[in-house]
């Protein structure tokens, strides 16, 4: 079961690989990021609106935990929104590489949660595996990117700990044995509402697609990006610890660095091929040894 739990985590990484890639391509066309966040927030609560009612109709309903699912809106709008928020900003300043190898250094922010909160020892394996995740991530940088700002690394790691801190959220929520749809639908429910909220807040307002092809952008952000990689993370937090998790996920970078070669049409160097080696081994360290 353990090893089914690490393939969700590890293919809902892989979907998350595309929100660079998406987002950024929103973003390059003029919408503001809580526009594009909100737009991405609402396809993902239409698609995953779709499997509630289809499940719904297979089976019959069970009495929610009200306490339980306020906390799961709570921990989207508050948690999982200020995730990507930050992780934007960040980008804004500091490009998307670097910004990449801060949010995604996340694992230590939940590894030093275990081991101030809950006591638990860092077990060799669990050093090495953490050293390796922020090796490979910072070869994956582009050494040609813009420099570091103050802002842009403030803001990453504002991301990573709001990432963190939503990770092991809903590890702690799937022991009320919520639907994991349900679980999806109300944060990215609460998530289109804080970027609702922000965007009307901007100068700019609320922006609206101007083309098929921004539609289309926004559907495969919202439901490829965001719904499923949500529902596979919540699947896999059932049989697997926080941590684990965290670090067979980082495998999203690398499919962020695929993307540039196989998209944008980016060279891939010496050394960040030497990173998704490292990174690779961090993923497999994480699911073959016992203690993580």
């Amino acid at each position: 079961m353990k090893l089914k739990a690490s393939l969700f985590v590890l293919i809902s990484g892989t979907l998350y690989g595309f929100l660079g890639y998406l987002g950024t391509t929103l973003l390059e066309e003029g919408m503001s990021i809580s526009s594009m966040l909100f737009w991405r927030f609402i396809c993902s609560a239409i698609w995953i609106a779709l499997f509630c009612f289809k499940s719904n109709e297979r089976r019959t309903p069970h009495a929610l935990n009200p306490v339980a699912m306020m906390s799961i809106y709570f921990l989207g709008g508050l948690m999982y929104a200020g995730s990507c928020g930050f992780y934007f900003l960040a980008s804004r300043f500091m490009g998307t590489g670097l910004a990449m190898v801060i949010f995604f250094a996340y694992p230590m922010v939940i590894a030093l949660r275990d081991w101030t909160v809950s006591r638990q020892n860092f077990s060799f394996y669990t050093l090495i595996a953490l050293i390796m995740i922020t090796l490979g991530l910072f070869l994956l940088h582009q050494p040609d990117e813009q420099g570091i700002q103050f802002e842009g690394v403030l803001f990453g790691i504002l991301a990573a700990i709001s990432y963190g801190f939503y990770v092991m959220g809903s590890k702690r929520y799937v022991h009320f044995n919520i639907d994991p749809n349900r679980q999806t639908l109300f944060v990215s429910l609460a998530s289109a509402l804080v970027f609702l909220i922000l965007a009307l807040l901007d100068d700019r307002g609320l922006q609206f697609p101007q083309s098929g092809h921004s539609w289309f952008n926004l559907f495969l952000l919202g439901t490829v990006a965001t719904a499923i990689p949500i529902q596979l993370m919540i699947k896999g937090l059932k049989h697997i610890s926080s941590l684990r998790a965290s670090i067979i996920s980082v495998f999203e970078p690398l499919v962020t660095v695929l993307l540039g070669v196989g998209l944008l049409h980016e060279t891939i160097t010496g050394q960040q091929l030497l990173g998704i080696v490292i990174v690779l081994g961090s993923t497999l360290l994480a699911q073959f040894h016992k203690e993580l």
